[in-house]
């Protein structure tokens, strides 16, 4: 992956993302990190506690927080502010201050989304119904984003079955169930509660599910031990066919995680790193720490980012996710349509 002019972006191609082969992650990311020191104020004024001169690998690197992205005076991205074209926003409260997320263009978001399902090896040919509503062209929510983006790529006709004032439109599901045919839904994992206060509604056979969980409501928690066998119970899907989906607004990849017990993989373009919050270093492997995730895809804002979710790391691209951290603030790019569906759980 050669980085020429960054200015326009157009080095993140779909055949470069899904090349791991053809990118030596370290030196894209060191390469990246130091453009990025240049056009970005923020993140040089945050990396001059480290010798930047003797940095030799990614994991040297020091990520941001995200809650740098909530600074109303700071703008964390390599262009200026008017060049903006898009802004993903993070959802909460109205008390909450929201992370904004800034692009100049949606392309390599696009190219990272779909190129990492395809790593994932997630099924593109059957019919994707999205458990919420249909978003509005200009949607501020990377959530939302993410399934526009994953409904036109999909090879069959997407169906969204919530309205817009968050009913849930049972007889749709069920009518497609009735034709036989495999589909695919998709949704947070509140709008999964949410639908199963109705009555069960068994998917055909070859049917998949995901949930961009995060394991958390807004009163109650819920852990994957919890909420995937009323999934398996309600819609009478294998565990295995069950995907949950971890990303984050200010990031531009997503990782994927399959079943009850297995481990989120990042595609080949990221890294992750399981950090000690004592000591500030690379936790032993099986030792619990905060997550920190280096996106290649991430080109005009920041390569790595310091998270609050507690995770293990098996190796630099497989973590077993445990959980937000307690005392962290509530966070979360599906809260809004949580909101809307289930305001109480």
């Amino acid at each position: 992956m050669s980085l020429p002019d960054r200015h326009n972006q157009q080095h993140l191609s779909a055949q470069h993302l899904c090349r791991e082969s053809a990118c030596d992650f370290n030196k894209e990311a060191l390469s990246l990190w130091r453009w990025q020191l240049e056009n970005n104020d923020e993140l040089n004024a945050y990396s001059s506690l480290c010798d930047k001169n003797h940095v030799s690998c990614w994991k040297q690197i020091p990520p941001i927080p995200t809650t740098v992205f909530k600074h109303p005076n700071l703008f964390p991205f390599c262009f200026p502010r008017e060049e903006s074209r898009h802004r993903f926003l993070t959802s909460g409260t109205t008390s909450e201050i929201h992370g904004q997320m800034h692009w100049r263009t949606l392309e390599t978001y696009e190219c990272a989304l779909w190129q990492g399902w395809l790593d994932a090896k997630l099924p593109t040919h059957l019919q994707p119904v999205f458990l919420c509503p249909e978003p509005e062209p200009d949607s501020e929510s990377s959530l939302h984003w993410m399934f526009l983006t994953l409904s036109r790529k999909f090879e069959q006709p997407a169906k969204w079955i919530v309205s817009k004032d968050g009913h849930c439109l049972t007889e749709q599901l069920s009518h497609l169930c009735k034709k036989g045919k495999p589909l695919f839904l998709l949704g947070t994992a509140l709008s999964y509660l949410h639908w199963m206060k109705h009555s069960p509604s068994p998917l055909p056979a070859g049917s998949f599910l995901l949930e961009t969980g995060g394991y958390k409501g807004l009163r109650k928690k819920y852990s994957r031990q919890e909420l995937y066998p009323q999934l398996h119970s309600f819609f009478e899907i294998p565990f295995v066919n069950i995907i949950n989906e971890y990303g984050m607004t200010e990031l531009s990849s997503q990782c994927y995680a399959r079943g009850m017990s297995s481990c989120h993989r990042t595609p080949p373009w990221m890294r992750a790193l399981v950090i000690n919050p004592h000591t500030q270093q690379e936790c032993e492997r099986g030792e619990m720490g905060y997550l920190a995730l280096y996106d290649l895809a991430n080109v005009d804002s920041v390569l790595g980012l310091f998270t609050q979710d507690f995770a293990i790391a098996f190796n630099d691209r497989e973590f077993e996710l445990i959980g937000r951290d307690p005392e962290a603030s509530a966070r979360g790019c599906s809260r809004s349509s949580d909101q809307l569906m289930s305001p109480d759980l």
